[in-house]
Formats: structure tokens, sequence, C-alpha cells
């Protein structure tokens, strides 16, 4: 049986094929993880557009919507009242969890940190248990995706046959008692993380055109200060701009990692992926921060 030792932190095994390089696993995982810590307040505010949108036909239905109630208000004007609960609307209009298109942007952006969180696990030579449960989250966030469906167009982007054909390669890992299993699911995995990113950067243009959609009305129909309304479109604009370049990046360092695995001793490779993911850590708290002012209501 093959055994793994740790010296001066490299790892040899003995009986087998050298291990993926711990350091370079650990660097694609912090890269991952500072991208979901970037995405996570990007995504509320596509989570409160989205629900705006839905609470607005809600409030405001259409011409033809069968059992609406006029009701007068105060200082002239109306409210078509909706007499009916839209069933099949309820998570857009929950206010505990996530409205579905934004669902799927989390649960993408989340299968490539509990992929990161596997590759660590098994470089390490630890807890297979713990590694499957890692597997487990993986798993159910990519069904979490496809489970959403046809739920509308945003959603739709975001859930590709690429999600399907990831099902077999985690299933294959939970098995997964040596190097080569290893290599392979750094190898064979990477190219469909990569299209999963892919998907997610085409729904880069439905989630601007979503949290526009307010400040738009404000600026066409004249309600609001449009200045304002002009700041956060801008804001907003620059904000995906910044996610779309950390999307890009993991990339680049997905293409990194498979380097490292099948050059594990290429140092070279391995400080190109270390600065990489420093670069990754400073870029996603950049980002942070640069939404953290357009949610003040200025621009960055």
């Amino acid at each position: 049986m093959s055994r793994l030792w740790l010296l001066g932190g490299a790892f040899i095994l003995v009986g087998c094929a050298a291990t993926p390089p711990l350091e370079a696993v650990r660097a694609f995982s912090n890269a991952s993880n500072a991208f979901d810590a970037a995405s996570q307040p990007l995504l509320d505010q596509v989570a409160n557009a989205e629900r705006a949108s839905v609470r607005k036909l809600i409030e405001d239905p259409p011409e033809d919507t069968k059992n609406v109630l006029p009701v007068p208000l105060p200082g002239g004007g109306e409210r078509r009242l909706l007499l009916d609960l839209p069933t099949d609307q309820v998570r857009g209009l929950a206010t505990v969890g996530d409205p579905p298109a934004t669902a799927a942007y989390r649960k993408g952006v989340a299968a490539i940190k509990h992929y990161a969180a596997v590759l660590v696990l098994l470089a390490e030579g630890g807890n297979i248990d713990a590694a499957r449960a890692e597997l487990g989250l993986l798993a159910a966030n990519i069904a979490g995706v496809a489970a959403l469906g046809p739920t509308g167009n945003v959603a739709q982007v975001v859930v590709v046959p690429a999600l399907d054909a990831l099902k077999p390669l985690i299933d294959g890992a939970a098995n997964a008692q040596n190097t080569a299993e290893l290599r392979r699911l750094v190898v064979e995995l990477a190219p469909l993380i990569k299209e999963l990113n892919a998907q997610l950067r085409s729904g880069a243009e439905p989630m601007f055109h979503m949290l526009l959609a307010r400040d738009r009305e404000i600026i066409v129909v004249g309600d609001g200060d449009p200045v304002a309304a002009l700041a956060l479109i801008d804001g907003y604009r620059v904000a995906l701009a910044n996610w779309l370049v950390l999307l890009d990046l993991i990339d680049e360092a997905t293409d990194q990692l498979v380097a490292a695995v099948t050059a594990p001793r290429n140092n070279a490779v391995l400080a190109n992926l270390a600065e990489l993911s420093a670069r990754i850590s400073t870029y996603a708290e950049g980002a942070r921060r640069a939404l953290a002012v357009i949610r003040a209501g200025s621009q960055p």
C-alpha cells in the first residue's frame, strides 16, 4: 500500500507517483475563497434587485391580470391590489433565502470554492470522510443550480450541460485513494469548472440589467433623484467589471493548477500560481471596498 510522508514541506509518495503539490492546491483554494468572499456582497445586491422586480409585478400587475381590486389612495391616484397569492413567485417574494436567479449564481460560485476544498483535503492526505463531505457540498451546489430549472432567463444561463458532466467525476472522486485519482480529479474537472465560469460570465449582463432596473425607472419616470440613480448605475457597472476580472483570474489560476499537477517539480509554475493567488486576494478586497462605496450611494 502506498505511504505518504511529509519532509520539509514537500510530499513524497512511496509506491506511486508524486501527489499534486500541496502549495499549489492551497494557493488555488485561497484564490477561490477570495473570489467567493468578493462575490457575496454583490450577489446580495442582485438578490435585492431580483426581489424588487418581483414585487413590482405584484404591486403593479398588468392590465389583464385577474382578481385585481382598484384601491383609491389618499391624495389621489390608486393602488391596483392583487388579491391572489402568486405561488409561482414565492421564492422571489420571500425575504428568506435567495430568489431563483440569485440562487443559481451563488451556487455556481460556491461550487468553485468546494471544488478547491476537496482538492486541499485530498492533497493533504487528510480525512477521506471530510473530503467526501466537501464533495457532498459540491454536489449539492451543482444539484441546486440544476434544480432551479427554467425559472427565468438568468437562471437558465447558469444551468448548462457542463454541470451534469461534473456528476460522474464527483461520484468517482469519493473513492479516490491514490494520487492518480487525485490528479485525474484536478485535470479532468478543471475544464468543467472553467465551463461553469464561462456560464457565470455570460450571466453578468443579465445581472447588470437586474441591478439597474430601479434606477433606470427613476431616470425615465422622473420619480426620484436622477443624479444619484446615474451614479448607482455607473457604480454597478464598475462592480460587475471587477467581478468579471476576478472570474478571469480564477480561470487563469485553474490553468496554473493543472500545470502544477502535471509538472509537480516545476518551481516556476508554483511561484506563478502563488503570485496569482495573492493578486486575486488583493483584487477581491479592493472589489469589496468599491462595492461598499457603491452601496453607500456614492460613485467609487
